[in-house]
């Protein structure tokens, strides 16, 4: 995956599940790539969630989530969350935008 357009939004610590959350927004296309058998008309982007343990930044940790994203009033919404593959090599790197990168 083309790593261009990724963009690193936020971070949830859950000290409950001792989980980390990574967010992360792309452009549109992203979803084409991803599903490309399936339409999207109301889709603006996608929301790419990283859940790792918390100090655990590897993709060997990671779970990988993502979400087409629609607009909804002022804001945007995620509304079909589905669990997905990425090989390490492009979690690491979407990991790295959330380091200090972007």
């Amino acid at each position: 995956m083309n790593m261009k357009g990724i963009k690193y939004d936020e971070r949830f610590d859950d000290e409950y599940s001792n989980t980390t959350t990574l967010y992360f927004t792309t452009p549109k296309e992203y979803l084409k790539k991803l599903f490309p058998n399936e339409e999207f008309p109301e889709a603006v982007g996608m929301e790419i969630s990283i859940e790792l343990p918390i100090g655990k930044y590897e993709a060997e940790y990671a779970t990988v989530c993502v979400s087409p994203m629609m607009e909804s009033g002022n804001a945007t919404e995620c509304y079909d969350w589905r669990d997905i593959y990425l090989p390490y090599e492009e979690i690491e790197t979407i990991l790295d935008l959330a380091k200090g990168g972007n």
